[in-house]
Parts: structure tokens; C-alpha cells; sequence
């Protein structure tokens, strides 16, 4: 009789080629939960000009939650577009078109970060600030390996684990879509699927306090590049 046969081996999904448009965005509708109920919707956007990038994240509150409580968040990081990645020199956070402290400048020359108005502290290599990670990752020679990173948060800087998950298909309102599933544990635990048909880019973000309450931003469209009456 002959000998069973081995299951072939399941290959790994071959990592793009790191790399970020010139223009992008990409829309999200935000959930509360797991039960996709929609509580707003956010859109991230970026432009790369001369090798320095500009991203903003724009978050509001909709629907029926809008009516009961109008919420509106902003992020920006700059900074300069490298072969290692990004390299952010200015964060900020507006609530509600209000500017707040939540903030960090990045001195590279001096290797130096400033968290709001504290005081400077040394600044890692590779380090990255709450909007640009999500943009770096992409970057990283293999985001399946296991590691540390370095995030001003605006309120904070510290190092983050970051751990891979392992490769999932994700329903998303533009079609099913193969991404690594990354995850930050942690008092408050971020979870990221990146597409490899997207350059590892963000379609689906997951954040959990330490209440235990979650919010999933989920992709509804891609924009890579400028497009017609840009």
C-alpha cells in the first residue's frame, strides 16, 4: 500500500515591495465592537512630495451617534519618506478643530523627541509617532517578525512589542483581501490587518482599551495614487 501523502506546506505570502504613492487615501467606516455597528467614519490621506510626506487622519462621529455626541479628531504627522521608511518630525491632534497637547516634535540631528511640553528624551532609531507606524510597517524588512518599536504617542513616548498574528483573508466592503494580521499587545492592545495587495497598508484597524470597549476602523475604499480631476 502506498504511504500517505504529505500535506504540501503552505507558503508564506511573498512581502511587497516597500513602497508609498506620491497621493493616497484610503476610507474606513468606524465600528464599535465586533458587531459592525457604525459609530463614524475616517479617512487617511497622504502626499509625498521631494521625499517628504504629509499624513493626516480624519475621524468623526455619524449617524445617530452624531446626533447625540458630534466628535471630530484630526491627526498630522510630517516628516521625510526614506529607504527605511518614514521618518516623522512633527505629530499633532486636533479635537473638535481645537488644537490640544497632544503632540511630538523628533530632533534626528540631536537624536532627541519631545512628548507635548515635556521635557526632550532620547530618540531611538526607527522610532515613529500614532499615525505614522501604521505607514511604516510596510517598510520594515519582514513585519512577521516579532519586535519592538519605538512610538510618541502624543501623550507618551515608549516601546511597543509588536507580534504577528499570521496571514488572514479579510471581508471588506472593496472584496475579500489577504493580509498579515499584526497585533501591539499591551494595557491598551492595537490590532492591524495590512494588505499585500495594497503594500502592506492598513485596511482594517482594531483598538482595545482597558475598559475592555473596542473601535474597528474597516476599509470601504482604496485610493492609491493620483486619479482624474486630481
Amino acid at each position: 500500500r502506498p504511504l500517505p501523502t504529505p500535506e504540501a506546506a503552505v507558503e508564506p505570502e511573498p512581502m511587497p515591495l516597500p513602497y508609498l504613492p506620491e497621493v493616497g487615501q484610503i476610507r474606513y467606516r468606524v465600528e464599535r465592537g465586533d458587531n459592525g455597528f457604525e459609530i463614524g467614519r475616517a479617512t487617511s490621506e497622504w502626499e509625498v512630495v521631494d521625499g517628504a510626506y504629509v499624513l493626516r487622519l480624519h475621524t468623526e462621529t455619524t449617524g445617530i451617534v452624531w446626533l447625540f455626541k458630534r466628535y471630530r479628531i484630526d491627526m498630522e504627522s510630517q516628516g521625510r519618506l526614506t529607504a527605511e521608511g518614514l521618518q516623522p518630525e512633527r505629530f499633532s491632534i486636533h479635537r473638535n478643530g481645537v488644537p490640544s497637547n497632544e503632540k511630538a516634535s523628533f530632533d534626528w540631528q540631536q537624536m532627541k523627541v519631545r512628548v507635548g511640553d515635556g521635557e526632550p528624551q532620547a530618540l531611538a532609531a526607527g522610532a515613529q509617532d500614532l499615525l505614522s507606524f501604521n505607514f511604516h510597517l510596510g517598510f520594515m524588512q519582514d513585519p512577521r517578525v516579532a519586535r519592538t518599536l519605538p512610538i510618541a504617542t502624543g501623550k507618551k513616548y515608549g516601546t511597543y512589542r509588536l507580534e504577528a498574528v499570521g496571514d488572514e483573508m479579510v471581508d471588506l466592503p472593496v472584496g475579500p483581501v489577504r493580509t498579515l494580521h499584526l497585533r501591539a499587545p499591551g494595557v491598551n492592545t492595537t490590532e492591524l490587518w495590512l494588505a499585500y495587495d495594497y503594500l502592506l497598508l492598513p485596511v482594517k484597524i482594531r483598538h482595545e482599551d482597558n475598559k475592555g470597549d473596542s473601535f474597528v476602523q474597516v476599509a470601504t475604499d482604496i485610493r492609491l495614487g493620483r486619479v482624474d480631476g486630481d
